[in-house]
């Protein structure tokens, strides 16, 4: 379930599933992104990732939920460079997806590569849908979602995006 695409820009980015070995590789992720992309990911101001948090972020049953990182080669070593995520909603059969990229690889086409391989493995587990949350002043995520070619249905609560589509819902060219 690895994978391998080139980013805007000529650089190879690797894909694979997260694994708890990776929670060292987590908290460098989590502490390299800017204020910005802290609150539009986790919808407010965090200072600091605890332990246990980084462990439900590492462990995931690959059934009910799904992560997987970007992972480049830098200094001679493997650095995580995004996360996206799914976890199947209860009494549903679509699945909640969430993904961050860290600031310097924003706008290279890793979100969307993200979505699709997401939406991919998602489908292979019955999953027939996604939803998500998306602060307003998200322009970027909002744009993944919009160039994904599924008919999106979105409402607003205040400053929030609640966004879903479903995978048999594909745009169709009129």
């Amino acid at each position: 379930m690895e994978t391998c695409a080139v980013i805007k820009g000529g650089t190879r980015v690797f894909f694979r599933p997260i694994k708890p070995s990776d929670e060292a590789l987590m908290r460098e992720l989590f502490y390299s992104f800017s204020e910005e992309t802290i609150y539009h990911r986790f919808f407010g101001v965090l200072r600091d990732m605890p332990p246990e948090r980084l462990r439900y972020f590492v462990n995931v049953d690959y059934e009910n939920s799904t992560a997987i990182v970007a992972v480049v080669e830098e200094q001679e070593r493997e650095r995580l460079i995004a996360v996206g995520r799914y976890a199947r909603t209860t009494d549903s059969d679509r699945a909640e997806v969430a993904f961050v990229v860290q600031d310097r690889w924003q706008s290279k086409g890793i979100g969307t590569f993200l979505l699709n391989y997401l939406i991919e493995i998602a489908k292979k587990h019955g999953i027939g849908g996604f939803t998500a949350e998306v602060m307003s002043d998200n322009t970027r995520m909002l744009h993944v979602f919009e160039k994904s070619g599924y008919n999106i249905r979105s409402t607003v609560s205040g400053n929030i995006y609640q966004i879903s589509f479903r995978f048999d819902n594909f745009k169709t060219e009129a």
